[in-house]
């Protein structure tokens, strides 16, 4: 049977919004093209020794990995040893400054699991390793544009919902058209939050340094979307491999633990302990080791190579912009600003633990910044992280909020994000640290508003509980941010 203009103009409009979902993945490519061509740091060059390593930061990891993988597996913490790798022209095929080196830091089992990049010569692992930090940042992106986009409320019963929200045909014509209607909005949504992210200058610090934040992001990203869909033990899992830098998983693991989310904290329990046997079994001694280094990271914030103008938590804010006075008083300062964060954390937390529900998502943005805020070391890059908080503040309160309340964290979150990319400059032109500053606030404003965010959902009892996941906070059942 020959096909009417009509289904022929359908399948065009299908074919437009499904080019429009498609074209963003090329964005972030394009940025990494740029970095490549304009960051000094992916400039080969043999013919003179360079100011910096080629790939920056990558270097301690590809390092690490190739230590792994030697006979002399042990020395992996041993600092002249990993200096004299770092510095080996034979090895790396360039040199660098013989007094600049990167620490290995991380625990044993990071290392273990970047031994696949370190089996390729150094100049094409930066190249692949770039790459791949730029996949899992679109990808990112992509996971919280199809949680976020626009749903069809008036035909939600229609269809159920997966992990990542996109609808699930029922079968019949009429949830078809509803799964045309959501992929075109989809569509509509996805280039813009690719556009817009493409823009947080955290990331593109991140891709020209080699850091891993990008990674963080998915794996913050994808634990989220696990529990909002009811994975426990999944999500879990996922998050255990946040131990590549401990210091960001304790602060969930902790709230998991006292709302006893069991089968959370054994999914992260059985990946960290399966990551820790497996490195354990490579090289017994390389957990002692690593303590030691631990013990000493005390003191890394006072080496000469410390960026304090572009230390971004709590602890490197405030030693940043309170030079003058003594290192008690930091502590005592900052321990009354942790405890702050850590009781508006509590208060937002109190009640039942319904991930499911809307409120979960303020709950879990929150936890994401106050780990930030408390993290021991935080840098430009690692504010890839705030993404995800950023993202989920905002679809709850839209553009064009109503209350005075939601206006002001939405100008605090507008305020971060186009400050991203200055927070190290103006820190060194006013002597003050403002990344912190902002968190804080946005942190404590969300608590604040708690009850004005709560007041304005208004479940409808025939939905199930699907319906809220991704709605927004207003008071019209249509999501601000169409």
């Amino acid at each position: 049977m020959p096909e009417t203009s009509e289904s022929l103009s359908g399948k065009k409009k299908i074919l437009t919004a499904t080019s429009l979902a498609r074209w963003p993945w090329v964005l972030p490519f394009f940025i990494l093209l740029l970095v490549w061509f304009s960051s000094p740091n992916f400039r080969w060059r043999t013919d003179a020794p360079r100011t910096t390593a080629y790939g920056s930061d990558f270097l301690q990891d590809w390092g690490g990995g190739w230590i792994v993988q030697s006979e002399h597996r042990e020395r992996l913490y041993d600092l002249e040893y990993s200096h004299r790798l770092q510095h080996d022209e034979s090895l790396l095929g360039f040199q660098w400054p013989e007094e600049d080196y990167y620490p290995v830091v991380y625990p044993p089992f990071h290392y273990v699991l970047v031994v696949p990049f370190s089996t390729m010569p150094y100049r094409y692992a930066v190249l692949v390793a770039s790459i791949l930090s730029t996949l899992v940042f679109a990808v990112s992106v992509w996971l919280l544009a199809r949680f976020y986009f626009p749903a069809a409320q008036n035909e939600s019963s229609l269809v159920d919902r997966d992990v990542a929200g996109l609808p699930t045909l029922t079968g019949n014509d009429q949830g078809d058209a509803l799964r045309r209607t959501d992929a075109k909005k989809f569509a509509l949504s996805f280039p813009g939050l690719m556009i817009a992210l493409c823009l947080f200058l955290p990331w593109i610090a991140c891709l020209s340094m080699g850091q891993k934040s990008t990674v963080l992001l998915l794996l913050f990203t994808g634990t989220f979307l696990m529990l909002k869909a009811e994975r426990h033990f999944l999500a879990g899992l996922l998050f255990g491999l946040v131990a590549i830098k401990p210091q960001l998983g304790l602060l969930i693991g902790l709230a998991m633990i006292v709302k006893q989310q069991w089968s959370f904290v054994a999914g992260a329990g059985l990946m960290v302990g399966t990551l820790t046997l497996v490195s354990y079994l490579i090289e017994p001694t390389w957990w002692s080791d690593y303590f030691a280094v631990v013990a000493r990271m005390g003191d890394y914030s006072e080496s000469s190579g410390y960026l304090r103008h572009d230390s971004h938590s709590l602890w490197g804010g405030l030693k940043f912009s309170l030079p003058g006075i003594g290192a008690t008083s930091i502590r005592v300062i900052g321990g009354l600003l942790a405890a702050m964060v850590l009781a508006c954390v509590g208060w937002r937390l109190r009640g039942a633990w319904t991930p499911r529900e809307a409120r979960f998502d303020s709950q879990f943005a929150m936890l994401v910044l106050a780990t930030l805020l408390l993290s021991p070391h935080l840098f430009g890059y690692d504010l890839t992280l705030v993404i995800l908080p950023l993202v989920i503040i905002v679809s709850q309160i839209g553009f064009r909020p109503t209350q005075t309340s939601q206006r002001w964290l939405l100008v605090l979150c507008v305020a971060f994000f186009v400050l991203s990319g200055s927070f190290a400059r103006l820190a060194m032109t006013t002597g003050v640290q403002l990344s912190w500053i902002l968190m804080f606030a946005i942190l404590l404003h969300s608590s604040s508003i708690t009850k004005a965010w709560l007041s304005q959902i208004t479940p409808d009892p025939s939905r199930s509980g699907d319906s809220e996941v991704g709605s927004s906070l207003e008071s019209s059942s249509t999501p601000a941010a169409n």
